[in-house]
């Protein structure tokens, strides 16, 4: 359902995409030395979970990116053994991991509809600008109906509405009637 200016990518690959790239984060902050965190990284991954594969797929990228950073940081410093501070932060990364997936799969829902409801008005709008394109003419009379509900000849109607000159002339069909037409006049006046 990924409808957004987005790139598009196939399910699947890309929620194995983010679990790598929380691998990746967690393996490059066991790294560095534990006065310098790098947790703010896992947004990135666990946002883009969500957005592929929706709140619960998020919703299991926080705990992973939890685990992971859980992981990294026990691996870092043994200085935090206290587990009361452990807990702090883990329950802290939760929250804050968890608003992260409410806030975007919120947005891409509300992206989603927005969408939505501009392809309907993009198609009532070429309905109304296909409406516009007709011309309602009297099929005895063949006068035309204007956009306030006068029925008038249609040159008068194509010179004020639309701008357009008409020069009459006459076609070959009409041209080869009314010359049958002619002589059949003249040959009752003989007659």
């Amino acid at each position: 359902m990924s409808t957004t200016t987005f790139p598009s990518l196939p399910k699947y690959p890309a929620l194995l995409a983010c679990l790598g790239i929380i691998s990746g984060i967690c393996l490059v902050e066991c790294k560095t030395p534990d006065q310098l965190s790098i947790a703010t990284l896992y947004f990135f991954p666990v946002g883009w979970a969500t957005w592929v594969g929706g709140i619960r797929w998020g919703t299991a990228a926080v705990f992973v990116a939890t685990t992971a950073w859980g992981i990294a940081n026990y691996a870092v410093s043994p200085v935090y053994d206290q587990i009361g501070y452990r807990a702090w932060t883990i329950a802290n990364d939760l929250v804050v991991y968890g608003f992260l997936v409410v806030l975007v799969d919120r947005s891409h829902k509300v992206l989603d509809a927005q969408k939505a409801a501009t392809e309907a008005l993009q198609h009532a709008l070429d309905e109304v600008r296909t409406l516009e394109c007709l011309l309602p003419v009297c099929a005895w009379c063949k006068r035309v109906r204007d956009d306030k509900g006068y029925w008038g000849q249609i040159e008068e109607y194509l010179a004020r509405d639309r701008g357009t000159l008409l020069s009459h002339g006459i076609c070959p069909e009409c041209a080869e009637a009314a010359r049958r037409e002619a002589e059949a006049e003249k040959a009752i006046r003989k007659a």
